[in-house]
């Protein structure tokens, strides 16, 4: 499996995580490394990231949860797939049409 790092730009800290399922305790361990304040709102996911996650080749780094007692998703978007707002309006308009 991959690894990837993970940041949260307020704290300025970051963790290593893998691609694929993290349980629940795992992302808890994460959350903490990242964001340690049980008061702090700064985060932008389960795992306590907060900023743009991205690999170094540019691929987008997506954390979905799963589900309570079943963990968190960790997977890659590659940039290809990924669009702007605005080209997603230009498609959304196009579709109407």
């Amino acid at each position: 499996m991959t690894l990837i790092e993970i940041s949260n730009d307020f704290h300025h800290t970051s963790s290593r995580v893998r691609v694929g399922r993290m349980s629940e305790s795992n992302a808890k361990r994460v959350r903490n490394r990242l964001c340690g304040s049980a008061e702090c709102c700064c985060s932008q996911s389960e795992l306590g990231t907060r900023g743009p996650q991205r690999t170094e080749d540019g691929q987008e780094i997506v954390i979905e949860f799963a589900g309570y007692g079943v963990g968190v998703d960790i997977w890659l978007r590659k940039p290809d797939v990924m669009c702007s707002d605005s080209e997603l309006a230009e498609r959304a308009a196009v579709e109407l049409s």
